[in-house]
């Protein structure tokens, strides 16, 4: 078949022009955090969904029916921009029994906080945290929820991992390439000074032969 065009690479200026692309957020996502929405238990309510949120990105799972133990086992990734301060919260909501779910209209059950930090960052100090955890579920006053006439807690299970996104790859490959760059030009130096050093050593060969 008919060959391809080869792309004129210009040194390092294309793996610069992605990598710059990547850091503004032109390719890819920034970081993300994954919600494994394990389950809930001790509901006050028998049909439900989980809804997980960072600022105003929200992902949600889909109902479940029928039990106040509901096993959800689904994956949720929400994006995350500001990974040292912004807060992941972790909303049930009573599925209606009919229709669209809508966390705007349907009844909040109870919701749970956790600072993206407390897990995202590693005992390394690196952003590669996770966390598996069971959570007291608070309604809108901050007071626990509980099943229906009794006094067992109800909660959400969830498992938490930190993603990094291809923003921080660039960052890190920009980094690589600016230490290359760096020695290329020590040994350009180094290869400057020693054909310096060629050149004096040749011109006083020249002057001693010239003596002799």
């Amino acid at each position: 078949g008919p060959q391809m065009p080869m792309m004129p690479m210009m040194g390092m200026s294309v793996m610069e022009q992605i990598a710059k692309a990547m850091r503004d957020g032109d390719l890819g996502d920034q970081a993300s955090v994954e919600v494994h929405v394990v389950g809930c238990r001790n509901l006050p309510t028998q049909g439900s969904y989980v809804v997980a949120s960072v600022e105003k990105d929200s992902k949600s799972t889909g109902k479940v029916v029928g039990t106040h133990t509901p096993s959800f086992d689904e994956r949720l990734r929400v994006p995350v921009l500001q990974r040292r301060s912004d807060l992941l919260v972790v909303r049930v909501f009573e599925a209606p029994a009919e229709g669209k779910l809508d966390p705007a209209s349907d009844r909040l059950v109870g919701k749970a906080e956790v600072q993206v930090a407390s897990f995202g960052r590693a005992p390394d100090e690196s952003w590669s945290g996770s966390k598996h955890t069971t959570v007291d579920l608070l309604d809108e006053q901050g007071q626990p929820v509980y099943r229906t006439g009794s006094r067992v807690k109800s909660q959400v299970e969830v498992k938490l991992r930190f993603m990094e996104g291809a923003t921080k790859r660039a960052q890190v490959l920009e980094g690589q390439m600016d230490t290359i760059k760096q020695l290329q030009s020590v040994t350009d130096e180094r290869l400057k000074g020693k054909e310096k050093e060629v050149e004096t050593l040749r011109a006083d060969l020249d002057r001693k032969t010239e003596d002799l």
